[in-house]
């Protein structure tokens, strides 16, 4: 079997973390084309290079950052695959890559030196609407090394990225993660509206 026909084979989540580590490899190993593709919201917003938008959340800064993206990517995206379609599952990762960085591109349009790279915001979206359809789900954490309930964890999530982009202390994208998990929520609610109500009432039922 060729590679073009084991391609073929692999499901579209796969597909997204092959060509995620490919050009991720070729970015760390070149730096022309890490500057090709690394999103510097100048370049947006003064030269109208819309395309980063995308293109960064196709490299990462280290194999760190590619591996902990990847491994939390293919755990959700195993789930949500039972309920959405690949098609569905291909427009909700892309359009999120774009969506959590535009709020990015806004805030920094004038800081001539920040950057940002990065599939987290995307995960998180795949994360969210897993949650979202699936607000019985439990994730597993080192820390607390107990089951958390999906949307427990994810109000927890929001919370943190909300507090840290505010604190802006280290070099992660808060608010990729912050916009990236609403758009992924708010998608998968558009799409089947009868579990905002279903989540809702499990909400509340864990805070009685």
């Amino acid at each position: 079997m060729d590679f073009s026909n084991q391609l073929r084979t692999l499901s579209m989540p796969a597909l997204i973390i092959v060509a995620t580590v490919i050009v991720s490899a070729l970015a760390l190993m070149s730096k022309p084309v890490h500057r090709a593709l690394v999103l510097k919201p100048v370049l947006v917003t003064r030269k109208g290079e819309f395309y980063r938008l995308f293109t960064a959340g196709l490299i990462h800064a280290d194999v760190t950052h590619l591996l902990f993206n990847g491994l939390s990517f293919y755990i959700f995206a195993d789930q949500l695959m039972r309920h959405v379609s690949e098609a569905q599952f291909l427009g909700l990762y892309v359009s999120a890559v774009v969506f959590a960085f535009i709020p990015t591109v806004i805030r920094f349009s004038d800081k001539e030196r920040y950057s940002t790279l990065g599939a987290s915001g995307a995960v998180a979206a795949i994360m969210f609407a897993c949650i979202a359809l699936n607000p019985h789900m439990k994730i597993r954490l080192l820390l607390p090394p107990v089951p958390i309930p999906g949307l427990v964890f994810g109000l927890g999530y929001l919370l943190y990225s909300i507090i840290q982009s505010i604190r802006a202390q280290d070099n992660v994208n808060h608010d990729a993660h912050f916009y990236g998990a609403v758009y992924g929520c708010g998608v998968a609610y558009f799409v089947n509206p009868s579990q905002v109500e279903r989540s809702l009432r499990l909400l509340l039922a864990y805070f009685q």
